[in-house]
């Protein structure tokens, strides 16, 4: 907290220079109306940036009407007040939960995806011919007349904008994430007081906090069948469909959802598509099922994975 407090007075004090990291995006935020339109601009954010997220089974027709609902509240209530730049206490704050989600929670998600793949090796070899298909040669002057017939991967890359379109990849990435679901819970506050349906009167108050059970969520076989499986063909285009909305929550869902879910996820798109090229994993020994569990207040982390690994080429 110190390092980033410091760094953040910096920034400002050297405001001459603009970087464009994290901080420096923050930084340069720009003051906007609660209806969505820059100070500045006068730009508005759509829906079609979320398109892509294929991973994302909670886009509905129904859950963007309701989103769109929140949203309208929230505009009538503060009308066209404008909000203002983000405080160096905001930016400390958002940055921490960036990298410690980013990264920490990132690593964890590797460890139970290869520990997953090694007990599944009919996917794991199914997502190696997937990403294999999908890597080129990014630099062919790196190609000598000495290897040019080498098969190693070590000159093929794949394109994030081709990563980003492979279908089991973001399977395989999703069916982990549910399984192990990290943070094991979300906490929302209620807007106002609310009757929930079907409870014979429970009622939620304005401004109590509501705790929803992500990891309970997320084995319930009334919404994944088998749920203690690993079985990433739930998620592919073909069945998503059948999943139901709002039972997916790795990364939250509506205009609170996780800031930094798109970088988590080309982050672990793009290390796991290079370690599957490169090794293969298998069950070992010492390979504890399921992995000890971690004490930790926030995240789902294993204490260890101990596996078999080869290397493929």
């Amino acid at each position: 907290l110190n390092i980033q407090n410091k760094l953040t007075v910096r920034r400002r004090r050297e405001s001459g220079q603009q970087l464009d990291d994290f901080i420096g995006l923050l930084l340069r935020a720009k003051p906007i109306t609660s209806k969505g339109k820059a100070a500045e601009t006068g730009s508005t954010e759509t829906d079609e940036s979320r398109d892509y997220e294929g991973h994302h089974i909670n886009d509905g027709a129904e859950s963007k009407a309701i989103e769109k609902q929140i949203l309208d509240i929230s505009k009538d209530r503060e009308g066209d007040k404008e909000i203002e730049p983000l405080t160096d206490e905001e930016i400390i704050g958002n940055s921490l939960f960036f990298f410690i989600a980013g990264y920490e929670q990132m690593a964890a998600t590797l460890s139970y995806l290869t520990y997953e793949l090694a007990l599944s090796p009919g996917a794991q070899e199914k997502l190696y011919q997937e990403v294999s298909a999908a890597a080129t040669v990014t630099n062919p002057g790196s190609i000598t007349d000495n290897n040019k017939n080498n098969t190693s991967t070590d000159h093929l890359e794949i394109p994030y904008d081709v990563l980003a379109t492979l279908p089991y990849l973001d399977a395989v990435i999703s069916e982990s994430m549910r399984i192990h679901s990290s943070p094991m819970k979300l906490r929302r506050y209620a807007m106002d007081d609310y009757v929930l349906p079907g409870t014979g009167g429970v009622r939620v108050l304005k401004g109590q906090e509501v705790q929803i059970p992500t990891h309970g969520i997320h084995h319930v076989d009334e919404y994944f069948p088998d749920a203690s499986r690993f079985i990433p063909e739930r998620f592919m285009p073909e069945n998503r469909h059948k999943l139901t909305p709002y039972t997916y929550l790795p990364f939250g869902v509506g205009p609170r959802y996780c800031v930094g879910m798109r970088f988590a996820l080309m982050e672990v798109k793009y290390a796991l598509a290079h370690i599957v090229r490169r090794y293969r994993f298998a069950r070992s020994p010492e390979t504890a099922m399921p992995p000890p569990v971690q004490k930790h207040p926030l995240l789902k982390i294993p204490q260890s994975v101990c596996l078999a690994i080869e290397r493929r080429h």
